[in-house]
C-alpha cells in the first residue's frame, strides 16, 4: 500500500518548522508533503526541503484538499493522511517534542496495517488528547463516529464538491458511512494541535460565514446535519454532533 502524508498549509511560512517540521524531518520511510500556494514556495522553502513541497494552483481549502486528493490518485497513492499544519503526536508517556517522530512512525505502522487488514476501514483518526489517556489500552475505538482534524483516508473519496469549504472531517465521514464503510478512532496515540489561537491558515478567512454557507451546502447531501456551536466558544458556529449520533 502507498501511503502519503499530506500537509495543507496557508501563510505559516515561519511557524511550519516549529510545529510540525521538526518532526517530519525526522521521519523514516515515510513520504510527506506539505501543499502550498504557488506564490507561497520560495517562503516555505527555507525551512522545509523543496522536493518535500509541493505547489499548488488555489484559492480556498475546498480547492486544496482536492489539489491534494487529485495528487495522491495520480501519482498512485491508495492512502493519505491528511494533517494540520500545527499538529503532532504524542502518546502517554512520550509528550516531549524528542518523542513525537517516534510516536508518529508505530502510529503510522499500525493505522496502514489496519487498512490493509480491513478493506471496509474508509476513514481513521488519531485520538484527542483525553480520550487516548481513558483508552490507551485499546488500540481501535468509536467505530462509525465522527473524523477529527487528523484524517488518514483512501484517496479514492477524497473528493470535497463545490460549497464545502470547512468540516471536511465531517463531510467525510457521512460520505463513508453513506458507502457503507467504517471510521475509526486510533487510541494508541494522540493529536496535539493549536486550536483558533495561531495566525494563518483558516484563521486568514471568516469562519463563521464560511460554516454557516458549509453547513447549508451539506444539508443538500445530507439533510439531518444541523447547526451548532463550538465547544467553549458560544460565538463560533459548529455542527451539531449529537443530532448526527457520531460524536
Amino acid at each position: 500500500m502507498k501511503v502519503l502524508v499530506a500537509i495543507p498549509s496557508y501563510n505559516r511560512p515561519y511557524d511550519i518548522e516549529k510545529r510540525c517540521g521538526f518532526w517530519l524531518k525526522k521521519l523514516e520511510g515515510i513520504e510527506w508533503k506539505i501543499f502550498v500556494r504557488e506564490e507561497q514556495i520560495l517562503y516555505y522553502s527555507q525551512s522545509i526541503p523543496r522536493h518535500n513541497i509541493v505547489g499548488i494552483n488555489v484559492s480556498t481549502y475546498r480547492e486544496t484538499i482536492n489539489a491534494i486528493g487529485s495528487f495522491a490518485r495520480e501519482n498512485g497513492y491508495d492512502l493519505v493522511h491528511r494533517i494540520d499544519d500545527d499538529m503532532s503526536f504524542k502518546k502517554l508517556g512520550m509528550s516531549k517534542r524528542a518523542d513525537c517522530n517516534i510516536v508518529y512512525q508505530k502510529t503510522y505502522n499500525d493505522v496502514v496495517q489496519k487498512f490493509i487488514d480491513d478493506e471496509n476501514v474508509y476513514g481513521i483518526s488519531v485520538s484527542k488528547p483525553m480520550f487516548h489517556i481513558r483508552m490507551r489500552d485499546t488500540m481501535y475505538a468509536r467505530d462509525n463516529k465522527a473524523l477529527y482534524g487528523n484524517q488518514w483516508l483512501r484517496s479514492e473519496i477524497m473528493i470535497l464538491p463545490e460549497g464545502i469549504e470547512l468540516f471536511d472531517d465531517i463531510y467525510m465521514t457521512l460520505e463513508i458511512l453513506r458507502l457503507g464503510k467504517k471510521t475509526l478512532t486510533y487510541c494508541g496515540s494522540y493529536e496535539d494541535s493549536v486550536m483558533y489561537k495561531n495566525s494563518g491558515g483558516l484563521q486568514s478567512i471568516n469562519r463563521n460565514e464560511a460554516s454557516i454557507e458549509t453547513i447549508k451546502t451539506m444539508q443538500k447531501y445530507f439533510p439531518q446535519v444541523k447547526q451548532g456551536i463550538y465547544k467553549g466558544d458560544e460565538n463560533l458556529v459548529d455542527i451539531d454532533l449529537k443530532a448526527l449520533k457520531i460524536k
